[in-house]
């Protein structure tokens, strides 16, 4: 819903309540402007989304990529020169095919990019009137999205203070921005400021563990760089695990980087908890049951899901074995080896960087929206999506 009294704002959509006074009206003409702290300009129909997607992430690696693919949507809306509804829709599924195109995409960039879709495009409905009246409600709804997703990490900083004790140690695997803003929060900028150490793995093959560390001492946060095959051995001195997330599928699993489930497989096996620090915009309305059954588009980069050729061996299904005909069941039988004769046997010859991590590993999921049990991720999908 959206209504207006004295220069008030509100809005309701599911998980985001929004409240917001606007000074001064959303220029959409404008053709040059700034958003989140970096400047774009000229906009075009011909423009290369995906390249300026690419710039953008690379010219502030602290930025999320889904804020990035936010931004650049913003102001793709701003300057366009589109008079249509289904135009303006069209030209939005263009520019996230294209983001999603190159390498520096992620799941977190196809969530957001579902979510920021559904929630403006709600204006059209409530707006009574011309396009362009159509396109202000649509643009002050983008930017009141943009600021209440970019202030999320401030937020699972807070409540992520509540879990740990002074001089905890920490187990991270690879690296993660919400996991280093929520650290350096609580050893620097916390009421009750406490010292904690952090063992971070490696994180081969991308060894993303590196700039993890980095930027931990960089903040003030003790740590130390560790192999990827320690965990086990450092596991019973650790009080939790910490890891970051690409997306939070419907079950209340994470997608994260490789190795991200053997950690949470073994700290389960100990009794230690595991804590999964993540926005809320990376919910996605995926359900792989296993690793096998992760999405491709999900599990790999643009560029190497393009070149990547999977080959089976005995790709040629065998034969159903006919059922035994003493069995009572002779019915379901014959279902059951119809399933099995579409099974392909596939040796796997790449492995992505990133894994999936049962809900059954995970203590809870820390978001801006509070501290989470994995079983409500799905309350909280079916109030964004319904």
């Amino acid at each position: 819903t959206i209504g207006e009294a004295h220069g008030v704002i509100q809005y309701g959509f599911g998980l985001y309540n929004l409240h917001l006074h606007f000074a001064r009206p959303v220029a959409v003409g404008s053709r040059k402007f700034s958003i989140g702290g970096s400047f774009f300009c000229g906009y075009g129909k011909r423009m290369n989304i995906g390249k300026k997607f690419v710039e953008c992430c690379k010219a502030d690696d602290n930025k999320s990529e889904a804020i990035v693919a936010i931004e650049l949507l913003i102001n793709l809306i701003k300057c366009s020169d589109v008079l249509t509804v289904r135009g303006l829709d069209d030209m939005i599924n263009d520019a996230v095919k294209q983001m999603r195109q190159t390498d520096k995409s992620n799941s977190s960039v196809k969530s957001a990019c579902e979510l920021f879709k559904r929630f403006i495009t709600l204006a059209v409905l409530d707006t009574v009137g011309d396009f362009d009246g159509c396109k202000k409600v649509i643009l002050e709804r983008a930017d009141v999205f943009l600021k209440k997703i970019s202030g999320y990490r401030q937020l699972i900083a807070k409540n992520a203070s509540l879990l740990f004790p002074d001089n905890a140690r920490i187990l991270i695997n690879s690296k993660s921005r919400v996991v280093i803003d929520a650290l350096a929060y609580l050893v620097n900028s916390s009421p009750n400021r406490r010292q904690i150490h952090c063992y971070v793995t490696k994180s081969m093959p991308s060894a993303s563990g590196i700039q993890m560390v980095n930027e931990l001492l960089k903040r003030g946060v003790s740590s130390t760089l560790i192999p990827d095959t320690a965990i086990a051995y450092l596991m019973p001195q650790v009080d939790a695990v910490v890891v970051g997330a690409e997306a939070v599928v419907e079950s209340g699993g994470v997608l994260n980087a490789l190795g991200s489930c053997t950690m949470a497989m073994i700290a389960h096996s100990l009794g230690k908890p595991v804590y999964v620090l993540v926005e809320s915009f990376k919910f996605l309305r995926v359900y792989p049951l296993d690793q096998r059954h992760i999405p491709d588009d999900l599990k790999w980069r643009a560029s190497k899901l393009r070149e990547i050729s999977r080959v089976s061996i005995g790709e040629c299904p065998q034969e159903p074995t006919e059922p035994h005909a003493s069995d009572p069941f002779e019915e379901m039988n014959d279902a059951w080896h119809k399933v099995e004769s579409q099974r392909v046997s596939i040796i796997e010859k790449d492995i992505p960087f990133i894994d999936y991590t049962s809900p059954l590993y995970i203590t809870a999921l820390v978001t801006d929206l509070g501290i989470l049990t994995p079983s409500a991720v799905s309350d909280e999908l079916i109030k964004l999506y319904l």
